[in-house]
């Protein structure tokens, strides 16, 4: 049996809020939203619905893998929803997707002062992710 964490959003608040340049607000439905600079890397509601931006193509190797489910109001988006759970295993889970788009959205912003493809490779999330995120 997994030991049961502090709520979720707490422990997002907590992990996210510790990376380079995210803030962490209140989410305008409930919950908590991280931001990159000004760009959205996710939000978490207090149900513990984990929502998080991609790419429709990072989405879809996501959704293929069976990692995700799509957005629960946005399907055809590249939002994809992550249902937390209280544990340690689904913490982690959560913020690997949630550090994946921290990553993507660095990438985009032209961010050098994180090395993109270690840490890449450090999540695991295999090749086609990897691939797709260097082309982003």
């Amino acid at each position: 049996m997994e030991t049961l964490i502090s709520h979720p959003v707490e422990e997002m608040e907590r992990i996210a809020g510790s990376w380079n340049q995210v803030t962490v607000e209140p989410h305008r439905f409930g919950g908590k939203e991280f931001k990159f600079y000004e760009a959205e890397i996710g939000h978490i509601h207090f149900n513990g619905m984990l929502d998080i931006p991609f790419s429709r193509a990072i989405r879809d190797v996501l959704l293929r893998m069976g990692l995700v489910k799509q957005h629960h109001y946005l399907p055809e988006t590249g939002w994809i929803s992550f249902p937390m759970k209280n544990n340690p295993s689904s913490l982690s889970r959560g913020a690997k997707l949630l550090r994946l788009s921290y990553l993507f959205r660095a990438k985009r912003k032209g961010d050098k002062s994180l090395n993109i493809n270690a840490e890449l490779n450090e999540l695991n999330f295999g090749t086609e992710i990897n691939a797709l995120l260097s082309t982003s």
